[in-house]
């Protein structure tokens, strides 16, 4: 017996690397992760920036081979949700006023226009990524749902995520190399539904990402985001000042998790510092140095990114800062955040997920936006079918698949045949992006592969049989409906 299941796939572009994911959510609304993969990568991704297309299309085909090529649960992707975390992303508040005089009915239609309005509300030269409805206010009084109300004035307020253009266009190149479409969320609005309770998202909290490269704010209040900036400061930067005491990078990079603390050495006490260091009486001069750099360093970032909590502007009376992503993992940065910021701060070493079964890589800070990519993706993303015995594994998405041709042995798997299917698959998302076009891939056209006869899918099995009952209208349903 076949059964059928519709999936979502995500996939994060890091500085350090990228990392993608498949699940579902169940009639219960738990989230179930079925596969998980991640590659390193270099100077394919900078600062969140895509700068080797080729390279980063290559890197981001892999991942989703590795993910529709899971043995227990096979699928076709043809669409993801992605992240998008560049240097140079930030976000503003727009607001449209629309003055009915109280003489017309507020319709759907007039609401889409004052979101277009507010999408135009973007820097020059600068591109918009995410557009996001905080309310409409009717008449001096806030509201959700104003449609079919005849106010005297209508404002419309949504806050923007926009950025520099090659963030998007760059994206673009490097996704339809790899044959993907997809649509943007940022990050740390992901990581967000991971990291913070929803309590938390209401009453106001800040999601710090700590990555390689970037340092993401996200300040969020009434469940929507309030301030959004993508600090270019990371914990590579750590590593690359450590790398002037004769490290290689690797080295410095085990000194920074191992033997690194974000407090400097003469504040270690009570559990601060780390404990093959904290407990001598007087460190070497080679300890003190690595202290000295780590510490510069770390607390150059959280002040930036204390100022930028000051820049949004939020009442954030007992707030609370979550940290996450892979570079908060730096011993003792919690204590740092805190003592600059007077605020309560939790580090989310572990994701929270009510699945036991999910991939354990998963629950790790570094994966913090790809599950926030899942919880957010209630669309599907992929789709999969369990086979029959008779059936071959290529026909479980329910369709003829051509046989896959043989590579060159290039170390690239970007010539694959990518199943590309028409219609947004986000549609939850689409009011949030004005400029919803989706992201068309181009996929590589393969070789022409040996003549072989092709097996009947379940769906044409079954139209056959509906045919033989004379069922017409069946055959008109389904006909010509690969395109869908």
């Amino acid at each position: 017996m076949n059964t059928k299941k519709s999936y979502i796939a995500v996939v994060d572009v890091g500085s350090s690397a990228i990392r993608g994911c498949v699940g579902y959510r169940d009639e219960s609304q738990a989230l179930h992760i079925l596969s998980a993969g991640s590659l390193p990568v270099g100077d394919e991704v900078r600062r969140g920036l895509v700068c080797n297309v080729k390279g980063t299309a290559r890197i981001v085909r892999e991942i989703v081979d590795t993910l529709q090529q899971n043995e227990a649960y096979p699928c076709r992707i043809s669409q993801v949700l992605a992240s998008v975390n560049a240097a140079s992303l930030r976000s503003k508040e727009a607001r449209t006023v629309n003055g009915l005089q109280g003489e017309e009915e507020v319709t759907q239609d007039i609401l889409d226009t004052m979101a277009d309005d507010c999408s135009l509300e973007v820097p020059e030269g600068k591109e918009l990524y995410f557009s996001q409805l905080k309310e409409y206010i009717v008449d001096g009084f806030k509201s959700q749902s104003p449609v079919g109300e005849k106010p005297k004035m209508l404002e419309a307020v949504y806050t923007q995520v926009y950025g520099k253009p090659e963030i998007l266009s760059q994206l673009d190149a490097a996704f339809k190399e790899a044959g993907v479409d997809f649509t943007l969320m940022p990050g740390a609005w992901a990581a967000a539904q991971v990291v913070a309770p929803f309590e938390d998202r209401v009453h106001g909290c800040v999601v710090v990402d700590f990555g390689a490269e970037t340092t993401t704010v996200c300040v969020i209040k009434d469940d929507h985001i309030c301030h959004l900036v993508v600090i270019p400061l990371g914990g590579q930067c750590i590593t690359n000042d450590l790398q002037r005491l004769s490290f290689s990078e690797e080295e410095a990079e085990q000194e920074k998790l191992v033997h690194g603390s974000a407090i400097h050495h003469s504040q270690w006490k009570n559990g601060i510092g780390p404990k093959e260091l904290a407990g001598r009486k007087e460190l070497s001069p080679r300890d003190k140095s690595i202290n000295d750099i780590i510490v510069a360093r770390a607390e150059e970032i959280v002040a930036n990114v204390w100022a930028q909590i000051q820049v949004s502007g939020v009442a954030l009376q007992e707030a609370t800062v979550y940290l996450t992503g892979g570079a908060s993992r730096l011993k003792d940065l919690e204590v740092l955040v805190a003592e600059k910021t007077n605020m309560r701060v939790v580090k989310v070493d572990e994701n929270i997920l009510q699945d036991d079964s999910c991939p354990s890589v998963c629950r790790t800070p570094e994966f913090s936006q790809c599950v926030g990519l899942l919880v957010l993706g209630e669309a599907e993303g992929c789709e999969a079918e369990f086979a029959d015995e008779e059936e071959p594994l290529h026909e479980a998405a329910g369709k003829p698949v051509e046989e896959p041709v043989e590579e060159p042995d290039n170390g690239h798997s970007t010539d694959r045949n990518v199943d590309n299917q028409g219609g947004s698959l986000f549609g939850d998302f689409m009011d949030f992006i004005p400029w919803h076009k989706r992201r068309k891939s181009s996929p590589v056209k393969p070789q022409q592969p040996k003549e072989k006869p092709q097996q009947k899918s379940v769906v044409e099995k079954t139209m056959e049989k509906a045919e033989q009952k004379g069922m017409a209208f069946m055959d008109s349903l389904f006909s010509g409906n690969d395109d869908n």
